[in-house]
């Protein structure tokens, strides 16, 4: 098919006969997109979620209905990518894509109806623009696999989220047998946050190892700098019967809440059920 979409929302409605500055209204809603302009090559995705946020912490998978209403306001994010795929031979795939993002505070579904937003209960609004090319040799089960990708992003917000982010970095994977391989991490990055007065440059170095010690287990484990820190990051994936996986992962990074929030939309989809997911992992994800 060459137009594909989702759609899921829910809305809630609280009213109370006497104490009617505790009414609230609760809309919550996700959207996904994808044309296909040109097979296998040209694709345009477009994502759209609505949902409440605190400012003193993401609400997750809590019912809204159980966090006090002037704690909460309703965002609108949206994300719309043009896609350009390329393969060169067997071996070599590119990955060239633009992204327009935003987050706006909702004001006409702010929970507590009397109650107006103030800067101190309401997530700034922000635009993202991001270009991002991938070039990838391999696909990880050769010998030797490399996957190089720059990013360059600018996030324009009246809050700290403000930043100017420029990345390029190369994934490396050297496998000794089909059970053990090494992976390292090479590149450079330069953060730039002016409204908080932070700046990160440098390089990027991590070195680590990936093992797939049996059939559905796999265990990649890396340590070094990046994201301006040093740190350890790793992942672990274990069947433990057929209709159960064990996945935990561990990140360290920088970044805002805003950025978080459309990152977490551009890696979600809706499964089968109307149920958030990651698209990489399969587990359930709040966009928070």
């Amino acid at each position: 098919p060459h137009l594909q979409g989702v759609l899921s929302s829910t809305a809630q409605y609280l009213k109370y006969a006497r104490a009617t500055d505790q009414d609230a209204l609760t809309v919550n809603g996700t959207a996904y997109g994808l044309a296909t302009l040109l097979p296998e090559h040209l694709y345009l995705d477009g994502r759209a979620a609505m949902f409440q946020v605190s400012p003193t912490g993401g609400i997750g998978f809590t019912n809204p209905l159980l966090v006090s209403p002037v704690q909460q306001t309703s965002l609108i994010t949206t994300s719309v990518s043009p896609i350009l795929r390329e393969s060169f031979g067997e071996n070599v795939e590119a990955d060239l894509r633009y992204n327009h993002g935003s987050i706006t505070p909702n004001s006409a579904f702010f929970q507590g109806g009397s109650v107006a937003p103030t800067a101190t209960t309401t997530l700034a609004a922000a635009q993202a623009n991001q270009g991002d090319l991938s070039v990838a040799l391999g696909h990880g089960d050769g010998v030797l696999s490399s996957r190089a990708k720059l990013t360059a992003d600018d996030i324009a917000s009246q809050s700290v989220a403000a930043s100017t982010r420029f990345r390029g970095i190369d994934d490396f994977q050297y496998r000794i047998n089909s059970q053990i391989a090494l992976v390292a991490r090479l590149g450079y990055e330069n953060l730039r946050y002016p409204t908080a007065g932070l700046a990160f440059t440098g390089p990027v170095a991590e070195a680590g190892t990936r093992l797939d010690l049996a059939p559905g287990s796999s265990i990649i484990a890396r340590y070094g700098r990046d994201h301006a820190s040093w740190g350890f990051n790793g992942a672990v994936s274990q069947t433990l019967t057929p209709r159960t996986v064990l996945l935990a992962s561990y990140q360290h990074g920088i970044s805002s809440e805003q950025e978080q929030i459309l990152s977490n939309l551009t890696a979600s989809r809706l499964d089968p059920y109307g149920t958030i997911i990651n698209t990489g992992t399969g587990l359930p994800q709040a966009l928070d």
